[in-house]
């Protein structure tokens, strides 16, 4: 009880240092407290407040948005569908595919110009900026596993289709995403990550995505 009491004050500090520096709206700080309270209070997390605030929590099950989203780290999602009518590159979104939800990063919305050369993505011809890209090789055998091959990271340049858009993963060389699965139908969106409420790593309870 010690513990999560611990954990849960951390939380929340880190909460609403996060969310005043970027300005969120009140709902989204409104529904990270409500969820922090019910997790320390054992309360499971499809209670009724939860629900009619749209928000879930989600276990990351892979290692596709490290480091930016650790493996069994549980995250906080805007459950809403509607949000796929504001969805903005850079956003990292959950969807569901082939009957069970993941999670991925959008980089580019419908008529945008894609090229990835060298790992470098380009939109509508501008090199982007992508601080959370990880690129290491340890994961390249895992990959391979997916039947990616070397070549398989640069994508051609194409346009995306209306109500589609582009997702990779952080981990470029551990993510089954657009270069391999095509274009996501946007209305395969079902919500937001918006906050890391539970890690082995302390340190990153609060962090904001």
């Amino acid at each position: 009880m010690i513990t999560s009491g611990i954990i849960t004050v951390f939380s929340l500090v880190n909460a609403i240092i996060g969310y005043k520096k970027n300005k969120t709206a009140t709902k989204h700080t409104l529904g990270i407290l409500l969820i922090i309270i019910s997790i320390f209070l054992k309360v499971h997390y499809n209670n009724a407040i939860l629900k009619y605030l749209k928000y879930r929590i989600f276990t990351v099950s892979s290692s596709v948005m490290e480091n930016t989203i650790l493996y069994k780290e549980i995250i906080v999602v805007d459950y809403n569908k509607n949000y796929k009518y504001v969805i903005k590159p850079g956003d990292i979104i959950i969807f569901k595919a082939e009957d069970r939800l993941r999670v991925s990063r959008c980089i580019a919305l419908e008529n945008d110009k894609i090229e990835i050369i060298k790992d470098n993505v380009y939109i509508n011809g501008n090199l982007i900026n992508e601080p959370y890209k990880y690129l290491d090789t340890e994961y390249l055998d895992i990959a391979n596993t997916l039947n990616f091959e070397e070549m398989d990271f640069d994508y051609p340049s194409a346009i995306i289709d209306q109500n589609k858009i582009f997702i990779l993963g952080d981990n470029r060389y551990n993510s089954n995403d657009s270069r391999f699965m095509g274009q996501l139908p946007i209305d395969f969106v079902v919500g937001k990550a918006l906050y890391i409420v539970s890690s082995k790593n302390l340190k990153r309870i609060g962090k904001m995505l």
